[in-house]
């Protein structure tokens, strides 16, 4: 399983999905591993493949569009979003006073 965990967004905060991307974390529950190459295709009609570069597993985002969609609905209400049936989007733990 893969987890990309981002930061919940306020109620009024305008945000697009390169903003949440650039403070994502992404790591894979496997093996621990916390350097993934998850950057998402151009133009190319080729598939979103993660990739763990510690221990080379990699699983591929069934669609970009609804992967995406999810991460940012996740940023927005908080609630944990499963992408296929190897990602999981998730809203990373508030830290008081930060």
């Amino acid at each position: 399983m893969f987890t990309i965990e981002v930061r919940k967004r306020g109620e009024k905060e305008y945000f697009a999905y390169e903003d949440v991307a650039k403070e994502a974390r992404v790591f894979h529950e496997g093996c621990g591993g916390d350097k993934v190459n998850w950057d998402p295709p151009g133009d190319c009609g080729c598939p979103w493949i993660f990739r763990c570069l510690t221990c080379g597993e990699q699983t591929e985002a069934p669609s970009i569009l609804d992967t995406k969609l999810k991460i940012v609905e996740t940023a927005m209400d908080g609630s944990e979003r499963e992408v296929g049936k190897s990602i999981l989007v998730v809203c990373r733990a508030s830290v008081s006073g930060a």
